[in-house]
């Protein structure tokens, strides 16, 4: 059922993304296209070569870039991270690791859900008490991803660096 809601909530992201409105302008020359966020923990787009979130970890408030595993193209424990903010850890902005690695046995909540349509606004959370939880006590909340719980994200655009320039950038 996990799974049924998953792909449920990717098509939907999916159709919304597609949903483009043509809108003829005063003079009549010009089109005007308005594109839609595209918000998910599956690659929507082949092209897209971002993030898919920034989670912060309970246990220390460590935060780091989720990437797309390479094979099933969503997030999974195989899953590449790479620290941003090292919070009370004993890493350093830059370690890569597997996700599974990070989240060993604590919680993790998505402070950023990068928008992969390119276009539109990323959706940021920094209260740490409404951000979505992504990982409880070491198990991939797959749930709260399929049903779309969704606690208030803000869409902001945020400067998207790379992982020398992170740290830097206020990217949070």
């Amino acid at each position: 059922m996990k799974t049924f809601y998953a792909h449920a909530l990717s098509f939907i992201l999916v159709l919304s993304f597609l949903n483009t409105n043509a809108q003829e302008s005063t003079n009549d020359t010009h089109l005007s296209t308005s594109v839609t966020p595209a918000y998910s923990s599956k690659l929507l787009r082949n092209t897209y070569a971002g993030f898919c979130f920034m989670v912060r970890r309970a246990s220390d408030n460590a935060e780091a870039w989720v990437e797309f595993d390479e094979a099933t193209k969503s997030v999974t424990a195989n899953s590449k991270v790479i620290i941003v903010t090292p919070g009370s850890s004993k890493y350093f902005p830059g370690t890569i690791m597997s996700f599974s690695t990070f989240y060993k046995a604590t919680s993790c909540y998505v402070s950023i859900w990068y928008d992969q349509s390119g276009n539109g606004p990323d959706a940021v959370q920094h209260d740490k008490a409404l951000q979505t939880r992504i990982v409880n006590a070491g198990i991939i909340d797959e749930l709260a991803l399929a049903s779309g719980e969704r606690h208030s994200l803000e869409s902001k655009k945020q400067p998207r660096g790379n992982t020398t320039t992170a740290a830097h950038q206020g990217v949070r």
